[in-house]
C-alpha cells in the first residue's frame, strides 16, 4: 500500500519573500504594505497570500474594512523559519 504525502513547498520567491517580511514585522500588515516591501504588486501577494493562508503559514485578521496579515507564530514550520532568518542575519549576509 502506498501512502502519498501532500507537502506544501515553497517554490516562489513571492512567497518566501512575503514570509521574510512578515516574520521580520511581527504584526498584522496589510496587503498593499508587504507588496511596497518585497517590491511586488497587490494582485500578486494577494494570490501568494491566500495560498499561504491555505496550508497555515499565515493567517487573516479583519480590521474594520481591512484585512490583515501576520505570519502564524504557532506553525513549527514558521518557528523553523525565523530561526533560519536570524541565525542568517548574525552571519552577516544581506539576503538569501
Amino acid at each position: 500500500m502506498k501512502v502519498h504525502f501532500k507537502e506544501y513547498e515553497l517554490p516562489k520567491k513571492v512567497e518566501m519573500d512575503i514570509l521574510r517580511t512578515l516574520i521580520k514585522w511581527d504584526m498584522p500588515l496589510p496587503i498593499s504594505r508587504i507588496a511596497k516591501e518585497i517590491g511586488s504588486n497587490y494582485i500578486t501577494v494577494r494570490k501568494h497570500l491566500k495560498s499561504l493562508v491555505g496550508v497555515g503559514l499565515v493567517f487573516s485578521v479583519v480590521y474594520g474594512k481591512r484585512t490583515l496579515y501576520k505570519a502564524e507564530m504557532a506553525n513549527e514550520r514558521i518557528v523553523i523559519l525565523k530561526q533560519f532568518l536570524e541565525a542568517w542575519k548574525k552571519c552577516g549576509v544581506r539576503r538569501l
